[in-house]
């Protein structure tokens, strides 16, 4: 990430040390040791794949394969009944850090989990991330079989926060998954005032979601501690994306106040206009793909604030 955001030139430390991950002695646990030798391989291929992700060159696509066979190679050594019970704390840590990398890169591209199915590790799963995540691949899921009236109670059955509760972390991941689904409810809002007032709510709360994600982006842009560029620009977008059907809603809806959708005011999409654009750019410096997202958001925010403004 410095080599990335900073300075080119650590670059070439940063390949001498994914060189010598290769060249680990295994002298120290012992060959007899098949437990410890199987845990030091799978650390390696994660902290690669870890490597991997960080590039603003890599492809997901690629990405997802080698996380993938590192799944399998996981839950073959040690996620099935019966697997060996040595270096219990450090197999569970491991397998939370693969859950999350895998989950991460699969919501992105839209491709199936080999843990979520697959991993047999309680203590692992119980784990306040990989619980999120697994109901993240959950929602996810289900948006792309739910329509029209069933929404509102799948949405509920989520127990996602009403305005005016606020609107943490897990929330705000869950409700951005919502994307598909609150971006159809938008466009029956546009041509049905009923259906609007009936469903104004949530979508205020997914659009109020769409904000914070923003702004949490923003503010670790600031820390440098943004992981992939390619995934946070994906995300940045498809938030953005969100707004602008929002901002689309009130101006082709005046008789909604702003004091009737509580969660988020005109100036809040408008700021979070401001921050995609001012985001995307930054993105483009470090990966050159970021132009066409660029000029993608370009062309939409041209869009929505000729017919909202």
């Amino acid at each position: 990430m410095v080599a990335r955001d900073f300075n080119a030139d650590f670059g070439g430390v940063a390949k001498s040390y994914l060189q010598r991950l290769d060249s680990l002695s295994t002298a120290e646990i012992g060959a007899h040791d098949k437990s410890g030798l199987q845990l030091r391989e799978i650390t390696v291929l994660l902290l690669k794949a870890i490597y991997q992700l960080v590039q603003p060159e890599e492809v997901m696509a690629n990405l997802y394969v080698v996380i993938t066979l590192i799944s399998r190679r996981f839950i073959q050594y040690f996620g099935l009944p019966g697997s060996p019970t040595g270096f219990k704390k450090e197999l569970d840590q491991v397998a939370i850090c693969l859950y999350i990398l895998e989950s991460t890169v699969c919501l992105q591209c839209g491709l199936p989990s080999i843990c979520m199915f697959n991993l047999q590790r309680p203590d692992a799963l119980s784990a306040p991330e990989v619980v999120l995540r697994n109901q993240i691949h959950q929602i996810a899921s289900l948006t792309t079989t739910y329509s029209g009236p069933e929404w509102q109670n799948f949405v509920r059955s989520l127990n996602l926060p009403i305005a005016p509760a606020p609107v943490n972390r897990y929330d705000t991941l869950k409700l951005i998954t919502l994307f598909r689904l609150s971006m159809e409810e938008a466009s029956r809002s546009l041509a049905s005032p009923s259906h609007l007032s009936q469903n104004s709510e949530l979508l205020d709360l997914v659009a109020f979601a769409a904000h914070m994600y923003i702004e949490n982006v923003v503010e670790r842009e600031e820390r440098n501690t943004l992981c992939s560029i390619q995934l946070s620009a994906e995300g940045v977008l498809q938030a953005g994306a969100i707004l602008g059907a929002h901002l689309v809603i009130l101006a082709r809806r005046p008789h909604l106040t702003e004091t009737s959708w509580t969660k988020i005011s005109r100036a809040d999409i408008l700021l979070g206009f401001v921050q995609v654009s001012s985001l995307l750019s930054s993105f483009k410096h470090r990966w050159e793909p970021c132009a066409a997202y660029v000029k993608l958001w370009d062309t939409f925010a041209e869009f929505v604030l000729a017919i909202s403004i």
